[in-house]
C-alpha cells in the first residue's frame, strides 16, 4: 500500500474514532441527566418516608387513652405502615436503577478512555509516517534536482 493511501485510511479511522467518542459523550450526558433525576426522586422518596415516620410517631399514645382512640390510632398506623412499605419498595427500586446507571456510566467512561488512547496512538503514528513520507519525497526531489544540475554541467 502506498503512503498516501495508508495516510488516507488512517485519517478515516481517526474520523471514525472521533464519531464513536462523540456518541459516547452523548450517552454519558444522557446517563448523568438520568442520574440527577434519580437522585431527585430518591431524595423526594426519603423526605416522604421521613414524614410518614413522623406521622407514625404522632399516633403512638403517650398517656392513657380510651379504647376507641387506641383502635383508631392502630388503624391509622396500619395505613401509614403500608404506605411506608410502598416507599421502601420504591426506594429500593430507585437505588437499583441508580446502581445500574452508575455502572453504565463507568463502562462508557472506560470505553471513552480506551478510544482516546487509541486515537492518540493512531494519530501520532500516522502523522509520524506522513512526515517521514514528506521528508523522503523532499529528499528525492532534491536528489533529482542535483542529478539534473550535475548532468547538465557534464554536458557542457
Amino acid at each position: 500500500m502506498n503512503y498516501m493511501g495508508a495516510w488516507h485510511s488512517g485519517r478515516q479511522l481517526i474520523i471514525l474514532l472521533k464519531y464513536r467518542r462523540s456518541i459516547i459523550d452523548l450517552k454519558i450526558v444522557k446517563i448523568k441527566s438520568h442520574l440527577s433525576q434519580l437522585n431527585l426522586l430518591i431524595n423526594e422518596q426519603i423526605r416522604e418516608y421521613n414524614l410518614l415516620k413522623q406521622q407514625l410517631n404522632r399516633f403512638i399514645p403517650s398517656g392513657v387513652l380510651n379504647r376507641s382512640e387506641i383502635y383508631r390510632n392502630i388503624r391509622r398506623q396500619g395505613v401509614l405502615l403500608s404506605r411506608q412499605q410502598l416507599y421502601i419498595i420504591k426506594l429500593n427500586q430507585l437505588d437499583d436503577e441508580k446502581m445500574r446507571q452508575e455502572q453504565a456510566l463507568q463502562n462508557y467512561q472506560s470505553e471513552k478512555c480506551f478510544l482516546e488512547k487509541k486515537h492518540h496512538k493512531i494519530t501520532c503514528n500516522i502523522y509520524r509516517q506522513y512526515t517521514d513520507y514528506r521528508m523522503r519525497s523532499d529528499n528525492h526531489t532534491e536528489d533529482d534536482e542535483l542529478e539534473l544540475i550535475c548532468y547538465d554541467k557534464s554536458k557542457l
